[in-house]
């Protein structure tokens, strides 16, 4: 699942993000033919079709994220110099700016227990 920083889901799979990165694009078309039909001055169209294709790129961007999960790799995992991390309980979120906007990405981390270093991040 991810959410934007504002904190509102956004997509919980590749594949919605995909459908909703289809349905996007259809709204943008009929918005360009709407804008040709009332005439509307070009500046103005620019800028919706310019923020439109943001939303679209930030949206497939997500897909893209959601292909890799969340780094789970099981309620343990072993450091090259043999030490044992548990899988912490909670997801911590990462703050992900790209020229799209800004994501906050939940991810599975290790270490010994909550609240010390987070030590590995698969």
């Amino acid at each position: 699942m991810f959410r934007t920083t504002k904190g509102t889901v956004m997509i919980m799979s590749q594949e919605q993000a995909l459908l909703k990165a289809h349905e996007q694009f259809h709204q943008l078309l009929d918005s360009v033919r709407h804008a040709a039909d009332q005439a509307q001055r070009t500046d103005l169209v620019e800028r919706d079709i310019m923020l439109r294709l943001l939303g679209i790129g930030l949206t497939v961007l997500t897909s893209f994220i959601a292909r890799h999960g969340d780094g789970d790799s099981g309620p343990t995992v072993a450091t090259p110099d043999g030490r044992t991390l548990r899988r912490l309980p909670e997801p911590h979120d990462r703050r992900y700016v790209s020229i799209f906007g800004e994501l906050l990405i939940p991810r599975v981390v290790y270490g010994t227990r909550e609240g010390q270093e987070i030590e590995s991040v698969p």
